[in-house]
Parts: C-alpha cells; sequence; structure tokens
C-alpha cells in the first residue's frame, strides 16, 4: 500500500522540517522532536497513529523506531532517488536471501520527503560485537559474511540496459578519479593514479554485472550471537548492478584493516579465486567507489595507519594482502 500524505492539505505551516542540503541533514537528522509532527501525520495515515516512535542509532536519513518491530526512514527532496532505489531494492530482494532484508509496509510522500516504513529486521548489529570479538570469532563472522554476500551476488542478473548503465558509470568514475580524489590525497599520489588503475579498467569493463549492496558495514550486518550466522542486512538505498568486486571494497577498510587472515576468510567464505592481480584490481574498485575517501579510510586504523605513503602500491597490500 502506497501513502501520499501531507502536501494535499495546503497546511499553513510545514510539518516537517525544511531541508535543503547535506549538511543541513546531517545536522538535524536525529532530530525527533523537530521530526514529530510529521511522522506523527504520516503513521495516523498508516493506521499507526498510537505507535510508539523511537531514536535510532547511524545511518545518513533520519530513521526513527515505530514501536518494537517497525522503522520509519525518511528522504528529503534531493535524496528521492534514493529513496526509490531502496523500494526497488527491497522489492528485489523480497523472499530472494538466506537472510532476512526489511519487508516494505507503507510508503508515500509527505510535504518535500518520502518516507518507507519497514519491518525492524532480527539479530543482534554486527558493528555490537565486533570489537569485543576474537579473531577466531571474527574469522567465522567474515566468512558467513562472504557466503552471505556470494548469495545476495545470486539474487538478480542485469538486464542489457543495467549492464550499460554501470559501465558508463565506471568509466565515468575512472575518468573523474583523481579530481574525486583531489584534498584526500597528496598530489604525488594522486599523479599515479592514471597509471595505477589503467591496467584493471579492460577487466572492469568486461566484468559480469549482479545485483550489489555497495556498502557492506559493520552497521548494515546482523548476526546470530550464538552460531554468528548472517541473520539480516540493512541500508539498500545505494544499491545497483554491478560487478562483484565492487561490493567487496568496504570489508578491507572497515573490517579486516589490513589483517590477512581476515580478508582471507571473507574471500574464502564467498568462493572468490584469488589470483595475483586480484589485489590490483580490488584496490582499483576502491578508488572508483563513489563514496572512496582514502584519507578516510587511513584515519580508521588508528595506530596501526602507516606513517607516510608514497606509492598506491602501498596502499594496495595494506588492503588487499590475500
Amino acid at each position: 500500500m502506497t501513502v501520499t500524505s501531507g502536501s494535499s492539505e495546503q497546511n499553513a505551516e510545514t510539518i516537517l522540517p525544511k531541508i535543503e542540503d547535506r549538511t543541513e541533514l546531517s545536522a538535524n537528522r536525529k532530530n525527533q522532536t523537530a521530526f514529530e509532527p510529521g511522522l506523527r501525520h504520516i503513521l495516523r495515515d498508516c493506521g499507526l497513529g498510537d505507535a510508539v516512535l523511537s531514536a535510532t542509532v547511524g545511518g545518513s536519513m533520519p530513521v526513527f523506531g515505530v514501536n518494537d518491530d517497525l522503522v520509519i526512514k525518511l528522504f528529503p527532496h534531493f535524496c528521492r532517488e534514493h529513496f526509490e532505489n531502496e523500494l526497488v531494492s527491497l522489492q528485489t530482494l523480497a523472499g530472494q536471501t538466506p537472510f532476512t532484508v526489511p519487508e516494505i509496509k507503507e510508503s508515500g510522500d509527505c510535504e518535500t520527503w518520502s518516507f518507507i516504513v519497514m519491518t525492524r529486521v532480527p539479530g543482534v548489529q554486527l558493528a555490537s560485537v565486533w570489537p569485543d570479538a576474537d579473531s577466531a570469532k571474527k574469522e567465522i563472522l567474515l566468512e558467513n559474511l562472504g557466503r552471505a554476500n556470494a548469495a545476495l551476488h545470486q539474487v538478480a542478473t542485469a538486464t542489457p540496459e543495467e549492464t550499460t548503465t554501470w559501465r558508463a558509470f565506471m568509466a565515468s568514475q575512472a575518468r573523474n578519479c583523481v579530481e574525486h580524489h583531489r584534498g584526500k590525497l597528496s598530489e604525488d599520489l594522486l599523479a599515479q593514479i592514471p597509471g595505477y588503475i589503467a591496467p584493471a579498467l579492460e577487466v572492469i569493463e568486461a566484468a559480469p554485472v549482479v545485483f550489489l549492496h555497495t556498502e557492506l558495514m559493520l552497521e548494515h550486518v546482523f548476526i546470530d550471537p550464538d552460531d554468528l550466522t548472517i541473520q539480516s542486512m540493512i541500508d539498500f538505498e545505494p544499491s545497483i548492478m554491478g560487478a562483484i568486486e565492487y561490493d567487496f571494497t568496504g570489508v578491507p577498510v572497515f573490517m579486516t584493516q589490513g589483517r590477512e587472515q581476515l580478508l582471507t576468510a571473507f574471500l574464502r567464505g564467498y568462493g572468490y579465486r584469488w589470483r595475483k592481480p586480484s589485489a590490483k584490481l580490488l584496490m582499483t574498485y576502491l578508488l572508483l567507489h563513489r563514496y572512496s575517501n582514502i584519507g578516510w579510510f587511513l584515519e580508521l586504523l588508528g595506530d596501526n595507519r602507516p606513517k607516510k605513503v608514497t606509492h598506491l602500491e602501498e596502499l594496495e597490500e595494506l588492503w588487499w594482502s590475500a
């Protein structure tokens, strides 16, 4: 059922915050008080007028708990594409994966915002257990995540149009790669990018195209704390059809962080055939990722961050040794 709310009532005052850019969104997305009038209006239209609202942690969009079994996710007008993409992605995944994904209950528009009311997923957020897990447990978790990621990639094969879109996107990312990283990498490293990525571009152009999550992060994965299996995944707003290795890029940045045995566990679970050129190919995908920020990724290493990086091959060895 699709619900359209608010905009047809010609209210003199808005019931949802007026947010016009990403900076405002980041500063206000957790402000439940500011969103509450609009949330109540939407939920009444959805038959949930008496629902208990609660704040949730993380995410780039405003997300609030609805009772114990639902969440509502809001998208400002300048993120309309993300709203539409999450809807299509969740519809594509419904009943097709061995793990749970959110089930859409309601969706629609309210003033300049779009919304999805969806089910909460089962399990414990991987981010909550990762810091205290020992290496053996992390290996099991990553092997299971690799297996789950492989299953995700079996959900849909791209149409010719989707393949063309993906290849055009990769070509654009390659053309703009230096500018994308300007201000985030030294001029010496920027100058190395064209020559570094060139050998992988032919392989990228010919790669098969499948359904991707694109942001495998600790916050987006939920596990069974007893058997360490992957119970759920969330946040499919940036999902696309693309090459499988593009989906691997979050693993070394947010999880393995230079620990070779952990990366090997993920790839083993996936069933990925590791060959000598694989590290350069995967590092190229990391450079080409739409949200790539190498400077920030290095900061995540904390005390293990290298004091100085003079060649891109050093980053390849750091993140992609397996």
